[in-house]
């Protein structure tokens, strides 16, 4: 039987990553990766893997980014090129939360996502309410690399959670009807500015999340529930184990958004990740990213998209 999921871990500033238990870092790294694990694993936490040299930043709670401007008290989810982390903003006069997307080592200046965002505020959609851009970047440095950092506005769940969320049919049909006009107006924005979203899917499609803003940690914490990780842990065999600088104490699973209470949820929608999104005029991507039970025939069948993908 694995371990109780549930473990929350003592809350001491800028903890340090990655263990130390003497030794050199001389054995082959793949057969060094293997002896770590979790013991309580599933899809909701990223992969171990992904933290090795150029991967992601190894990131614990409380630790602190932008020179102490943010400091970590959640975990929002995670990509493949990047984790998210909710933040709290301590410049702020009063307590101002934000969400975090920290790419991997191996995304540079050059990824698509941070491209199209300037190209979005170029377009002049900056101020776009159904559009979600970050409204800050800075770079962070870990034993993995530099890391990239977005800052972004802290929104709610998903899309597709709406229909638990908003419970009285009445409402539910009323506030479904809002959000698809938000997302049309979303689409129009882009699309009159000749760029396809390429990725735009319920999980891409981001409810409000009203009332963090003013809360103390404590409150916010309530709200979400409190952190809940799985620590990482080391096969022992005969061997000595090396210093390894990559890997995480622990890894955090995602807040649960979707269980929060309804009564801070509205359907005011923004559509996220423009890390799929290209000019259309100069055609897709050699690569299309967007989930199968979402892709337009064109892009199953022939590897093509247009703006036309997003409809």
């Amino acid at each position: 039987m694995s371990a109780p999921r549930r473990n929350i871990p003592p809350r001491h500033p800028n903890v340090s990553g990655g263990f130390r238990r003497g030794g050199d870092y001389s054995q082959d790294p793949d057969r060094l990766w293997m002896r770590l694990y979790i013991q309580s694993a599933d899809e909701d936490v990223e992969r171990l893997r992904g933290y090795r040299p150029g991967g992601y930043n190894p990131i614990h709670l409380d630790n602190e980014l932008n020179e102490g401007r943010y400091r970590v008290i959640h975990k929002l989810g995670h990509g493949t090129y990047a984790t998210v982390w909710l933040c709290l903003d301590q410049n702020a006069n009063e307590p101002s939360y934000v969400a975090i997307k920290i790419f991997r080592a191996s995304q540079g200046e050059d990824d698509r996502e941070l491209v199209m965002a300037a190209k979005l505020k170029e377009e002049g959609l900056g101020a776009m309410q159904h559009l979600c851009l970050p409204t800050n970047q800075f770079t962070n440095q870990s034993p993995s690399g530099m890391h990239i950092c977005l800052v972004y506005p802290m929104l709610g769940p998903p899309v597709h959670t709406a229909a638990s969320i908003f419970h009285r049919e009445e409402s539910k049909t009323r506030n479904l009807q809002t959000i698809s006009a938000h997302m049309v107006k979303a689409l129009a924005a882009l699309h009159s500015r000749g760029i396809c979203h390429g990725d735009f899917h319920p999980r891409n499609i981001l409810l409000a999340l009203n009332g963090l803003d003013g809360l103390d940690e404590k409150g916010v914490l309530s709200l979400l529930g409190e952190p809940e990780i799985a620590e990482v842990c080391i096969r022992k065999d005969s061997r000595p184990t090396p210093e390894i600088p990559y890997a995480p104490k622990y890894l955090v699973y995602p807040a649960a958004l979707e269980d929060v209470a309804s009564a801070a949820i509205s359907a005011h929608a923004q559509a996220i990740d423009f890390g799929q999104s290209f000019d259309n005029s100069l055609g897709p991507p050699e690569s299309l990213g967007i989930p199968v039970n979402y892709a337009a025939p064109e892009v199953i069948l022939d590897g093509l998209g247009s703006m036309e993908m997003d409809l």
